[in-house]
């Protein structure tokens, strides 16, 4: 993967210095290339049996991706449904024209 690294490195050197205009699209393209390091880490982590719990704990992270999913819906539900009635309830203290500016402004 170092030859990848110095491909990289290198193709990045000669478009800045022989490139008249400044795209820098193709050269960050190529560093995501680097990402398959990581691919190759995660790989070897999921082949090792030396690393049997943490295979363990990152299946189990894995199977819980559809729960994580459904309970941050519905925290995202109540904190709406909380705040549209905490709005409701400090309605009638905003528009009340008898109260203090500087109350308001702090609520």
């Amino acid at each position: 993967m170092n030859w990848i690294d110095f491909g990289v490195v290198t193709f990045s050197l000669a478009v800045e210095f022989l490139s008249t205009s400044k795209s820098m699209a193709i050269p960050m393209y190529l560093r995501l290339l680097r990402l398959g390091k990581l691919a190759r880490a995660l790989r070897m982590v999921y082949m090792s049996q030396a690393l049997d719990s943490l295979q363990l704990l990152l299946k189990c992270l894995s199977a819980s991706v559809v729960v994580l999913f459904w309970t941050f819906c519905l925290i995202v539900f109540i904190q709406c449904v909380a705040g549209m009635i905490i709005a409701n309830l400090a309605r009638g203290f905003l528009e009340d024209q008898n109260q203090d500016v500087e109350k308001q402004r702090l609520v």
